[in-house]
């Protein structure tokens, strides 16, 4: 696979959350808290900024640094895939909660355009490649395979692989087993 190819496969596995209890399970297995608090960030930044708020009350609510909002009001107003504006004309008020404005994406589409929006392309190539780890460790294929398939480091695998199997909130293994008839 690819990074379009991953990127389509974690999309698919969003949209087959059915709560916001697996959504919030399937993020937390497959990003790292940082990553789940700069999008919960960003989402928040975007949010204020589309209901009109200016750099100095979004700092102030946020405590964003304003190269972060100023990043997120250029995806809004230049570089948009259309993601936030779509999340933020279903859920409104409500677009307070990342998994929310997941479980709110009907398609692969809309949230490879919502990703898009609300992650930088490393971080979306890293959660693409740890759910295509994942797949992998769950084929039962060693490590040394692995880094050759994915470009993994071992250290990746290693978490993913301490994730899957040990540590788990129980995402990883809603994606893959819904994601099995899928193949």
């Amino acid at each position: 696979m690819n990074n379009g190819e991953d990127l389509e496969r974690v999309c698919e596995a969003v949209v087959l959350m059915e709560s916001e209890e697996e959504c919030a399970a399937f993020l937390e297995d497959l990003c790292t808290p940082q990553e789940l608090r700069a999008m919960e960030l960003r989402l928040t930044i975007a949010k204020l900024l589309l209901e009109g708020k200016v750099y100095s009350v979004v700092v102030k609510e946020t405590g964003a640094s304003t190269a972060t909002i100023a990043r997120v009001n250029k995806t809004l107003n230049y570089l948009s895939a259309g993601g936030y504006t779509m999340v933020f004309e279903r859920l409104g008020a409500e677009m307070d909660s990342l998994t929310r404005a997941f479980l709110s994406l009907k398609t692969a589409e809309e949230c490879e355009r919502f990703f898009k929006d609300l992650c930088t392309p490393q971080e979306i190539a890293a959660i693409a490649q740890r759910l295509h780890v994942a797949m992998l460790l769950e084929e039962k294929m060693v490590y040394g395979e692995i880094v050759k398939q994915t470009g993994a480091s071992s250290a990746t695998i290693s978490r993913v692989n301490k994730t899957l199997n040990y540590q788990t909130a129980g995402g990883y293994r809603t994606a893959l087993e819904r994601l099995g008839g899928r193949k």
